[in-house]
């Protein structure tokens, strides 16, 4: 009996022993996000500079793209612009528009480009930035349509498409 009791509890470790590494998962990376808290939005000669400030994007040492669309022209492509971000998620970026029009923030990885968010400045004409409706997301892959490049594909993100 003990002999049975023995090679059970030898079996079970070894099936433990056997799960363990099995159980042990290496965890993915965790994609950037942009705090809108930590955006600026002001006046410029020729349109807006968005500022984000030391931890606007986290963690930093990527790159955004900022999109806009003209709402008055509906003819006018998407103008974007993009900068890296220093390693503590500060960047600026210059582009079209006034700061109560409707920008999109996107994170640019090797090989995808993520939706964080949409922002405006609101009401106020020039200065903090708020998180605003990006609009509808008809393949619901996280990217709005106004800036997805296949906005009916749900594998497709984005404004780069293969």
């Amino acid at each position: 009996m003990r002999r049975l009791r023995n090679l059970l509890a030898s079996a079970a470790l070894g099936v433990a022993a056997a799960l363990a590494p099995a159980c042990v998962t290496t965890p993915l990376p965790i994609p950037p996000t942009v705090d809108p808290d930590l955006i600026t939005i002001t006046p410029d000669a020729a349109g807006v500079i968005i500022t984000g400030s030391e931890g606007a994007v986290d963690p930093g040492g990527v790159d955004v793209r900022v999109s806009y669309r003209d709402p008055d022209i509906d003819s006018v492509p998407i103008l974007t612009a993009t900068a890296a971000t220093g390693d503590d998620g500060s960047f600026e970026v210059a582009i079209g528009g006034a700061p109560t029009d409707l920008y999109y923030i996107e994170i640019l990885l090797a090989d995808e480009d993520l939706f964080a968010v949409a922002i405006t400045a609101g009401d106020d004409a020039g200065g903090a930035a708020v998180e605003a409706d990006p609009g509808p997301d008809a393949d619901s892959d996280g990217s709005p349509d106004e800036i997805d490049c296949a906005p009916l594909d749900e594998t497709l993100g984005g404004q780069r498409c293969p």
